[in-house]
């Protein structure tokens, strides 16, 4: 996909998801399988959202956390498991706000941020957490801001510039955390412009 050729990403992307599917029909309980098969259909419902498809990212999104599922409340204490599961909702949040369904993506934020509050604070601060957390703040503050509740989406923005700049603090040669924590200021700033 990164050379423009998304059809073909889509192709290779389905065959990769039959086959890790037809391996966790016969062997359900293997969490291995599970996982790379929710990342094969998180993939591809990236490529096919990017495409047009929007129902046929939705449903590549929802079979993703229906693999994580069972697997992140067999293990409440595992952070990747978490943040993949992260991943996947966040996904089914942005694709349900392009269709229009505000109050669903705002579910699916909230149900994210949820199951971080519900993790132990040791995990809480494991910086992928944070920066994970302030991506779900700043995915909510967009369907708070479609909706129109514009001070619920600058708390939102604020609570995710909190993060990004403690990260972007605490660790200042990563590249990654100083341009979060720049982009945030910029979605803040757009907020308040348009209070």
């Amino acid at each position: 996909s990164s050379l423009g050729d998304t059809e073909g990403a889509s192709r290779s992307y389905g065959k990769a998801l039959d086959i890790l599917e037809s391996l966790v029909r016969a062997d359900s309980g293997n969490a291995r399988l599970r996982r790379d098969a929710a990342n094969s259909a998180m993939a591809l419902g990236r490529v096919v959202w990017g495409r047009g498809d929007l129902a046929r990212g939705l449903a590549h999104a929802r079979r993703a956390r229906a693999l994580l599922d069972p697997l992140v409340a067999a293990a409440p204490t595992d952070t990747d498991l978490r943040l993949q599961l992260s991943a996947a909702n966040n996904l089914l949040g942005q694709i349900s706000l392009e269709e229009g369904k505000i109050a669903r993506s705002i579910e699916f934020h909230r149900a994210d941020l949820e199951q971080f509050v519900a993790a132990p604070e040791s995990e809480r601060r494991r910086p992928a957490v944070r920066h994970a957390i302030s991506v779900t703040y700043g995915y909510l503050a967009d369907a708070q801001g479609e909706s129109g509740d514009l001070a619920g989406a600058l708390e939102s923005r604020r609570r995710s510039r909190a993060l990004r700049r403690e990260l972007s603090a605490e660790f200042p040669d990563n590249a990654t955390y100083a341009e979060a924590a720049s982009t945030a200021r910029y979605y803040e700033a757009t907020t308040l412009a348009q209070l």
